[in-house]
C-alpha cells in the first residue's frame, strides 16, 4: 500500500512537472482567419500573422536568447521565419519550394534544427540563425520530424517511422553520428522534448490507442506514462503536420 501511494506520488509530481515545463505556456488563439500560436519552454509569446485578408498559419514558435523563429504559409508554403521580440524585423530564412517548419534553436542560439521534405520526404536539417549553411541531418525514406535540441548542444532529439511505419523517438548527434533509437512500440511515439537538464524526454504516445504523455529517460529507460485519457497532448508540438 506504501509502495502503491509513493508511485502515485510520483506519477503526480512528474505530471505537474511535466504540464508546467511544456503544456502551460501554450496559448492558442484564433482571429478571424488568422492562427495565432504560442509556445515556449520558459515564456509565451504570440506571433500574429501579418496578412489577415487571407489564411495564414504562423507555427511552432521558439524563442533564442535574441529573436523568435516560426513556420509560416504566409508566402504560399511553409517557411522558417525570424522575428522580433517585439512583433518587428520579421525575416525569411528558408525560401524553397519544400515545406519547411518546426523550428528548435540550439542552446546558444546559433544554429536552428527544422523540419523539410526538399529531398522529397520529411528528414531534419540544421542551418545557422542567419539561414546559411544548411546541412542535412537524416537520411531515411521516412517521415522524420519534431527535432528538439538537447540542452547540453550536442545532440538533438526527433520522432521517425522507420523503418516499420510507426513513429519512434530517435536521439542523434548533430554531427549526424549515434543515431539511437529510444522506443519501439506499436503506436506512434512523437514530439520529444528534453528536461532543461537534459535527463529526461517527454513525449506524446498512442500505445493504446489513445494519445497520451510519456516521460523516459534521455538513454530511452524508464518509460513512464504521466497521464490517463488526457486528450491534449497535441498540445505539445504545435506541428501544423499532426
Amino acid at each position: 500500500m506504501h509502495e502503491q501511494g509513493e508511485n502515485q506520488a510520483n506519477r503526480t509530481s512528474w505530471t505537474k512537472i511535466l504540464l508546467t515545463v511544456i503544456i502551460a505556456p501554450i496559448v492558442v488563439g484564433i482571429v478571424s482567419y488568422t492562427y495565432e500560436a504560442c509556445i515556449d519552454k520558459k515564456i509565451a509569446i504570440c506571433v500574429p500573422s501579418q496578412n489577415t485578408s487571407t489564411i495564414t498559419e504562423d507555427l511552432s514558435p521558439l524563442l533564442s536568447p535574441y529573436r523568435l523563429a516560426f513556420a509560416s504559409i504566409r508566402d504560399g508554403n511553409s517557411e522558417i521565419y525570424l522575428i522580433n521580440g517585439d512583433g518587428t524585423n520579421v525575416t525569411r530564412l528558408t525560401n524553397n519550394p519544400a515545406d519547411d517548419f518546426y523550428a528548435s534553436w540550439s542552446p546558444d542560439g546559433s544554429q536552428l534544427a527544422f523540419t523539410s521534405n526538399r529531398d522529397g520526404d520529411y528528414e531534419i536539417y540544421i542551418m545557422n540563425e542567419d539561414g546559411n549553411g544548411v546541412r542535412q541531418l537524416t537520411y531515411n525514406e521516412a517521415y522524420d520530424c519534431c527535432p528538439d535540441w538537447s540542452p547540453s548542444g550536442d545532440k538533438i532529439a526527433f520522432n521517425s517511422n522507420f523503418p516499420d511505419g510507426d513513429q519512434d523517438i530517435y536521439v542523434i548527434g548533430v554531427d549526424g553520428s549515434s543515431l539511437l533509437n529510444l522506443t519501439n512500440f506499436p503506436g506512434d511515439d512523437r514530439s520529444p522534448k528534453w528536461s532543461p537538464d537534459g535527463t529526461k524526454i517527454a513525449f506524446d504516445a498512442r500505445r493504446d490507442g489513445q494519445p497520451e504523455i510519456y516521460f523516459m529517460n534521455s538513454d530511452g529507460s524508464n518509460q513512464v506514462r504521466l497521464t490517463s485519457h488526457f486528450t491534449a497532448q497535441r498540445s505539445i508540438s504545435m506541428d501544423r503536420k499532426f
